[in-house]
């Protein structure tokens, strides 16, 4: 099993590469996309979206 805290910073880490990835995609392609620079704004908020997203696909597959 598992530790609680272990899944936290996998979950975590997980999280913060994906938030980069979507990141640098917004900012390569800024015209294209205006809801990702408007996503700059609430990045906390879009952080615990993503971490939540990433909780779930992890319970899916326990």
């Amino acid at each position: 099993m598992i530790s609680d805290k272990k899944k936290k910073a996998i979950i975590l880490a997980a999280a913060s590469a994906y938030l980069r990835r979507q990141r640098a995609a917004a900012t390569l392609i800024p015209m294209k996309r205006p809801e990702a620079s408007a996503w700059g704004l609430s990045g906390r908020q879009e952080t615990m979206q993503v971490t939540m997203m990433i909780q779930r696909r992890m319970w899916q597959r326990a």
